[in-house]
């Protein structure tokens, strides 16, 4: 074997391997930061407790939740809706301010558990302003994140997919550890009024929150430095180069004396031969929403059904057999049925459920792929779901004198139940989306943007109807 053919050699295999070293680099980075984008949704749903306890005996204090899913998902999807059609020529940017933005409004959370004297009109405005911004810069970053993952390939926007799905299940086990830990207490400082699940000790809770609001921030601060990371790899230079060439040349290829990647001839062919067909050809979003309009309002409805009642109902809603004193250990088993705990056991039994049901495909590849290609049977899973509405009302929700289903067993069955067909029929209809087969290849995210506007759209109008369900409560 002659030399130059050993130096070709090495160079194919150096090559290969820096394309899988830095494409599994970006997978996780790009984890990470599907994380964190619902990071600051899903701290403020776990928080019940913290917020409950600073609004006692406050014209909000049963109302809080329904106005913070309010303000967050409006604000959200006009937001979205906002960036989507105003293309944001500077994501990486966008990103990075973006993430700032939610690492300060964690501190200030955090902050907000040290001080004792606050008014619980003055705490419900700054929760109010906090979830605003939240709203903002989630928005802004899920728009970011997703426009530039659709430059690296299908495997990205997975990878943003599933970290949406464990943020949630992660917060709430978080959340529900820290509960216990905090409430390891002597017997006298183990009281509550029984009625209400989030009035109990205030100094402990704020100590349970701290900690929480700590570990936020924290892992916001991890996705910053994972996005540095990624923002610095010459796999992800490359692309951004691609792209606007691509944008300013009308698709010519990058040219060999670029620099990045410059000596990386297989890394730039095979990157190049994923890019072009996204890249070279405009397309009209309105004429490709139209293609996927039946999916996209499946996978609004299945939003809109779990926002209605998820969590102002069903964070309602107590054991049969609610013991109103913690005993004087965090044994779990031991005191699950207090309401303090028994709550965030359901916003953990909700998010694994739902991260469960974001797998399930991948587990049941058959039964999928059969209701992936049959979208009339799939639209009406979704509207199935409605079911889901009285089934809840039925069960023990403080305060309501008709109770059908006064049996935990049942209840977490329901529970287990919707949470895993809201992961599970939301990924098929979003699969049926970006694999409809009118759709051209170089659609397809535009039709995943589309999708994603309607899940967004789902989320708003859930939680602006769960005020009318909450008040369903009332009549029962």
């Amino acid at each position: 074997m002659t030399a130059g053919e050993n130096r070709l050699i090495f160079e194919s295999e150096t090559n290969q391997n820096i394309t899988k070293f830095q494409k599994t680099t970006s997978y996780f980075c790009f984890f990470v930061l599907g994380a964190s984008i619902l990071l600051p949704w899903n701290s403020l749903l776990v928080s019940s407790n913290y917020f409950g306890s600073r609004l006692k005996g406050s014209q909000f204090e049963f109302t809080y939740i329904n106005w913070l899913t309010l303000v967050f998902t409006f604000f959200n999807v006009s937001f979205i809706t906002k960036a989507t059609f105003n293309q944001d020529s500077r994501p990486t940017r966008t990103i990075l301010l973006s993430l700032t933005s939610i690492v300060l409004l964690s501190m200030t959370l955090l902050i907000s558990t040290k001080i004792e004297d606050l008014k619980a009109k003055t705490f419900f405005s700054f929760l109010i302003i906090i979830t605003f911004l939240e709203a903002i810069s989630s928005a802004y970053l899920q728009n970011s994140v997703i426009a530039i993952s659709s430059w690296f390939g299908p495997s990205c926007l997975q990878a943003i997919l599933s970290g949406q799905g464990a943020i949630g299940a992660i917060v709430s086990l978080l959340q529900l550890l820290s509960s216990l830990r905090e409430f390891k207490v002597d017997e006298e400082t183990n009281s509550m009024i029984s009625s209400i699940p989030v009035r109990t000790n205030q100094d402990k809770i704020r100590n349970s929150s701290y900690t929480f609001y700590l570990t936020v921030t924290i892992f916001t601060i991890f996705a910053l430095l994972c996005f540095f990371t990624l923002s610095n790899l010459p796999f992800y230079k490359f692309v951004i180069k691609f792209n606007k060439k691509a944008d300013n040349d009308e698709g010519q290829l990058i040219s060999e004396n670029d620099d990045a990647l410059s000596r990386a001839p297989l890394l730039r062919q095979s990157l190049e031969a994923d890019l072009t067909t996204t890249l070279l050809k405009p397309t009209n979003l309105r004429l490709v929403e139209r293609k996927i309009r039946s999916l996209g309002l499946g996978v609004f409805y299945v939003f809109f059904i779990t926002l209605s009642v998820f969590p102002s109902i069903t964070g309602s809603i107590i054991s049969s057999s609610s013991n109103s004193s913690l005993k004087g250990n965090s044994n779990l088993w031991d005191n699950w049925t207090n309401p303090l705990i028994f709550i965030p056991i359901h916003f953990v039994c909700f998010n694994f459920g739902d991260w469960f049901g974001r797998v399930l495909p991948l587990l049941l590849p058959t039964i999928s792929n059969l209701l992936i290609s049959n979208h009339k049977t799939l639209i009406n899973l979704s509207f199935s779901r409605t079911c889901f509405i009285p089934l809840f009302l039925l069960c023990n929700v403080q305060n309501n004198s008709l109770v059908i289903f006064n049996s935990d067993l049942i209840y977490f069955i329901f529970l287990s139940t919707f949470s895993i067909t809201n992961g599970y029929f939301s990924t098929l209809l979003m699969i049926a989306g970006v694999t409809h087969s009118k759709l051209e290849p170089r659609e397809v995210d535009i039709a995943a943007t589309c999708m994603s506007l309607y899940l967004t759209f789902g989320l708003a109008m859930g939680s602006f109807v769960s005020f009318a369900v909450k008040a369903l409560t009332k009549l029962l």
